[in-house]
This record gives C-alpha cells, structure tokens and sequence, in this order.
C-alpha cells in the first residue's frame, strides 16, 4: 500500500483550475482517505532497516528492485488530463521529435553559483554541485555511440544553459522560463521554503518541474546524476514506457548507491 500524508505543495496554486493537490498535474491512482482512516495506520518502525528486495511483490521479485521501482512510479504518476494537455503544447512548442537524449543537471537552491563549475554545496553535506564538464564527455559519447544530436535539457542553472549551447552541432531543447528565481542558494534557503513564503513562481515552480521530468520520461537516452532522486525517478519513468532500461550515463553515483533504494 501507498499512503501520501500532508500538503503537495506543487498542487496548490492558482494554476490548478479543476483539480487541486495531487490531482492538478496526477491521475488519481486510488480514492482519498476518509477521516480517521490515516490515524489508525500503524507508524513505522523507527531504527528498523527494511531490505528493498523484501518491498518488491512475489511475484516480481525475479525481476529485480529497479523493474519494481520504476513500474510502480509510472502507474502512480500519470499525468492528469489537463496536464497531458499541457504537455502536448509543450512538446510540440519545442519541436520534440526523436530521437533524443534527456540531459538532467541538478544545481538549484542548494548550489553557490560564484563559478562556471557548478559552486560549491551550501544546504546538503554529501550534496554535489556539477558543472556542464562533467555531462559534456557524455553527450559526446552518445552522439558517437547512437547517432544522436538532440537534447532536451532539465535544468535550473543558466550557466548549464549557455555551456550546452555553445556546443558545436549540438541541438538543445528546453523550457523556456526564469532560471534566476530557482539559484537561490546564496541565500541558503530551499526552493521549496521559498516557493512556500512566496518568493517565487509557485506555478512556474510546479508546472516546470513536472513538465521537466514527463519530457525527460519520454526521451530515448539519459543523462544525469543519481546523487539526485529526479535523475532517478525520471530514468525509471523511461524504462517503464520503453519496456526496457534505455542507454544512460550518470555523473554521480550508480543508480543503485542511494540508501533509500539500494540493488
């Protein structure tokens, strides 16, 4: 079972016209809980470690945690009607055609930006903050390997920005919106605090993001950095849809490194 607990913030703007919450950019994938039904769910363990193999169906364990992982993600996070919508005019704004590699760089709210190599990391201790070196022997790679010379880039960082488009033949799709509101981090304050006080776009914040991760999800190769769970999730959304892993490069970690999911 999947419980969600508190406010999704990212649904609670002036954007979400029908539907608000989870349900302004999900489908809903089962009924909301009636009163009480929360409180007389038994809390977890504390100081218990659960072995991710064990979270896995009987059924499916054969085919591993990631197979588990990334197919039960895509049945949760189907776009909702409006935000398909949405998605479609935004794809096709951009002239999104395949194939194509999804790039994803994860410097925002918690990176300096004093550098063109990515800063140094002010909120998390093990967080890192990369600069486009460290993807450009990637895209390079992919282009060698697959022929490809397209990419959809999820970004916060206008220096990512100007790094991939100074590369020679490299065509760069992305979304087009105000990246100095998200680089906050000198101010030593997460988006998502700012979002909720007000500092920033709440719609461009929500809309962007979760348009960033379905665009990525419909992209044919990958490359990012697991140190980041949007890097992850956005790879297990492409599997899921392509029905097998897809090529994909990271700059930080193996997918797996991450405690909260290890293989």
């Amino acid at each position: 079972a999947a419980v969600f607990t508190g406010d999704w913030t990212y649904g609670l703007h002036e954007g979400c016209k029908h539907e608000r919450g989870f349900a302004c950019h999900f489908t809903a994938f089962a009924r909301e809980c009636a009163e009480g039904e929360l409180a007389a769910i038994p809390a977890a363990p504390e100081g218990i470690e659960i072995d991710p193999r064990e979270v896995v169906g009987v059924d499916f364990r054969h085919k591993g945690v990631f197979w588990w992982y990334a197919h039960v993600q895509f049945a949760m996070l189907q776009p909702s009607l409006d935000f398909q919508v949405k998605l479609r005019s935004v794809m096709g704004a951009l002239g999104f055609t395949h194939p194509i590699v999804g790039v994803h760089v994860r410097n925002g709210d918690y990176c300096s930006h004093e550098n063109e190599q990515g800063g140094h990391c002010l909120l998390y201790k093990h967080c890192v903050c990369q600069g486009f070196d460290d993807y450009r022997e990637k895209i390079r790679r992919m282009r060698e390997l697959y022929g490809v010379n397209t990419i959809f880039l999820a970004t916060q960082d206008q220096r990512i920005v100007r790094a991939a488009e100074a590369e020679e033949g490299l065509r760069v799709l992305m979304l087009t919106f105000d990246r100095a509101q998200l680089t906050g981090g000198a101010a030593r304050t997460a988006l998502h605090w700012r979002q909720k006080l007000g500092y920033v776009d709440s719609v461009m914040v929500s809309d962007g993001a979760l348009l960033d991760l379905f665009i990525l999800s419909q992209c044919d190769y990958f490359i990012g950095s697991f140190h980041s769970q949007y890097s992850r999730l956005a790879l297990a959304l492409m599997a899921a849809r392509q029905g097998r892993v897809p090529p994909y490069a990271s700059v930080h970690l193996s997918w797996g490194a991450c405690l909260a999911y290890p293989l």
